[in-house]
């Protein structure tokens, strides 16, 4: 799988003020709860993913797994950890 790579970039783990969404699971991010924050320039467009920080070392072991230097795709995970047998967090639940 191939990833598109930003022209400019930021990252940073930050403790959440108030509650966002995974870009990866459907699980809140709760305030007070760590978070990895990415920010990228793609073709002239900003795009912003918040990544929970279970996804985020889920993330991490498909990495270590495929060996992928360009890294899993913010929104790919999922499939990534399917693939690689990695269980995926449980949906939340209403």
């Amino acid at each position: 799988m191939s990833v598109d790579l930003p022209s400019v970039f930021s990252n940073e783990i930050r403790t959440a003020r108030k509650e966002h969404k995974c870009c990866e699971c459907p699980n809140p991010i709760l305030p007070g709860q760590k978070y990895h924050l990415f920010k990228g320039c793609y073709e002239g467009k900003w795009e912003r993913f918040k990544t929970c920080m279970e996804c985020e070392d889920i993330r991490a072991e498909c990495h270590k797994l495929y060996r992928d230097d360009e890294g899993v795709a913010f929104g790919e995970l999922r499939e990534w950890a399917s693939e690689a047998g990695i269980e995926f967090p449980a949906r939340a639940t209403a």
